[in-house]
């Protein structure tokens, strides 16, 4: 596209004449041209030519000529009349672009011809309109599209291809399924190929070699349904698997100091390619010595002459140039793995920690250790103080946790020791500290307003005035219960009534009638009971009504309340689907009221 001062379109039966004639000047040249020297050109693409002034139309069409001959159409484009630059605003090395003053088209009036080289050529007779000679002969040419492309799988290039693998040619064009395509191999194998698609075609070979390098060749001439044609052979190198580690051992960080190190390969292999490329290094550089074996060709052993140091870490190099009888290709790249030599085991932390006389605990202890352990002898080893019954042993994480579970006792110091018995899964002796002394936290305190109906807060209870309403409290971990004694009204009772499972209804309000405090002793941890006389501040019974009965600790860290329907009467409730029968008895002696 160029930008125009005045532009003109006008075919070539157009008089030039009357543009008038303009002054003599330099000789014109072709600036540019278009499509360029280039291949896949479209079959009906345009030919476009630049002069850089004018041109007296008569002359071109004279002086242009394309071969093979195709039938044109002629049209020009004045852009204006002297050529002028034009320097793009970007910061640019090139030079300044120069629009041209005349543009001339070439359209074919018929597609080109398929996968044809045609020449364009410009002879000096053309001029100007002013009459000037062009001032040097044009000469070009181009290639039209209809080349059939084709693409490998695996591609070109490709590398460990697996010798199991099948081919895919794909076609840029559908093809003839009746036209298959001629392809060879070097080295050659067999093979069957088919088409899957009408421009995917597959084969398989039968007896392809590990190790090796080919060449997979397809034939010019091939060509596809509308015409496009393979101009020249196709060809893709590529190799099949070469020689290299497909397993070794060991791997990881806890590992024996007598352990064989391994490699296994992926094909058989020429050992003596192998030994002189093997070498196993020390964290300082040094060479372990030792001893190879081969099993089989697929499998290196190697045994050092004496026990690697414990937590050091060793390096395994395999270099490139492993060969196999297979196949003339060697190994390709270099094997490195590093692996840790086992510390010497330790138990390196437990839960609770040793010296913990508060701990969190509840049916387990656990052990950690770092290294895997063998779980029998350690078991063996383990003495607890006090024994327990019947502790139970739980492994964990690779052999390096172990959970000791029995019926913990609160109260009790206990000291947990492992003796020398103890191994790790190397069989070498447990080093470093072997035992832990702990005590268990005081259990949290309780204190629970207890009645006939359970141990649930906030519950509704019925007591007997006579002699003497009596409430039992269940505490742990507390040293003074302090009691509250307060009357409830009947609205305020009727209101706080709520299902059984619902216990967290407020705490209904009452009158303080009376508050007192009970010292009480229990072994630390242990359950015990406390019961306490509910009376009037003057020793009476309480008569017969509803009062709510709170219980405090020392410090108010538990807390419990109780509903008391104190009465002498016992009701007895049965109910159908239409009636209801209520039996109002005597709680002491049963008889009817």
């Amino acid at each position: 596209m160029f930008k125009s001062k005045s532009l003109y379109v006008i075919l070539f039966l157009a008089a030039l004449g009357v543009l008038g004639s303009c002054s003599s000047g330099p000789a014109p040249q072709l600036m540019d041209w278009q499509p360029g020297t280039i291949d896949q050109v479209s079959l009906t693409t345009p030919i476009e030519l630049r002069f850089d002034q004018p041109m007296d139309a008569d002359s071109i069409r004279s002086a242009f000529q394309i071969t093979p001959s195709v039938p044109l159409s002629f049209t020009i484009v004045f852009t204006s009349s002297k050529a002028s630059p034009f320097t793009s605003p970007l910061t640019s090395p090139l030079k300044p672009q120069v629009e041209p003053a005349m543009i001339v088209h070439f359209i074919p009036q018929q597609p080109l011809a398929k996968l044809t080289r045609y020449q364009l050529t410009l002879n000096t007779s053309a001029h100007s309109i002013d009459g000037q000679l062009l001032r040097q002969p044009f000469t070009a040419t181009f290639t039209t599209t209809g080349r059939l492309g084709v693409s490998f799988y695996p591609a070109n290039g490709a590398e460990n291809v697996l010798t199991n693998s099948s081919f895919n040619l794909l076609f840029s064009k559908p093809m003839a399924r009746s036209s298959m395509p001629s392809i060879s191999f070097s080295p050659s194998i067999s093979g069957t190929g088919q088409w899957l698609t009408d421009q995917l075609y597959y084969f398989d070979p039968i007896d392809f070699q590990p190790a090796t390098r080919y060449t997979l060749q397809l034939s010019a001439g091939l060509q596809s349904v509308d015409g496009d044609k393979l101009v020249e052979d196709a060809r893709a190198t590529f190799t099949t698997t070469a020689p290299g580690v497909s397993n070794y051992w060991p791997q990881g960080v806890d590992n024996s100091p007598w352990t064989a190190i391994s490699l296994t390969f992926n094909l058989p292999v020429l050992t003596e390619t192998v030994t002189p490329r093997f070498l196993v290094k020390a964290t300082d550089g040094r060479a372990v010595s030792g001893e190879i074996r081969w099993p089989s060709t697929t499998t290196l052993v190697f045994y050092a002459d004496k026990a690697l140091i414990e937590g050091a870490k060793y390096s395994v190099i395999l270099r490139r140039g492993v060969q196999s009888p297979l196949g003339d290709l060697p190994s390709d790249r270099e094997y490195n793995f590093d692996f840790i030599v086992a510390a010497p085991p330790e138990m390196t932390s437990s839960s609770p920690r040793d010296g913990d006389l508060h701990a969190s605990i509840s049916d387990r202890v656990t052990l950690h250790f770092n290294v895997p352990m063998d779980p029998n002898s350690v078991e063996r080893s383990i003495h607890i103080t006090p024994e327990p019954e019947m502790p139970r042993f739980e492994w964990g994480s690779g052999g390096t946790t172990l959970d000791i579970v029995f019926d913990i006792d609160p109260s009790a110091l206990y000291a947990i020791a492992l003796d020398d018995q103890a191994r790790d899964s190397f069989a070498r002796r447990l080093q470093g500290n072997r035992s832990i002394v702990f005590q268990a936290a005081p259990q949290e305190p309780i204190a629970w307003l207890v009645g006939s109906r359970g141990y649930w807060n906030n519950v509704y209870g019925t007591y007997n005035p006579d002699p003497i309403v009596r409430q039992y409290t269940q505490f742990r971990n507390v040293d003074q219960l302090t009691y509250r004694l307060s009357a409830i009204s009947q609205t305020v009772f009727l209101n706080s009534i709520q299902p059984e499972w619902d216990r967290n209804q407020t705490e209904p309000r009452g009158d303080l009638i009376l508050s007192w405090t009970q010292i009480v002793s229990a072994p630390l941890n242990k359950l015990a009971y406390a019961s306490t006389e509910v009376k009037l501040p003057n020793g009476d019974s309480l008569p017969p009504g509803v009062y709510k009965l709170q219980v405090n600790s020392r410090h108010d860290e538990v807390s419990d309340w109780r509903i008391l329907i104190v009465s002498a009467i016992n009701l007895t409730l049965k109910r159908s689907a239409k009636q209801i029968v209520v039996w109002a008895t005597d709680l002491r002696s049963g008889q009817p009221m």
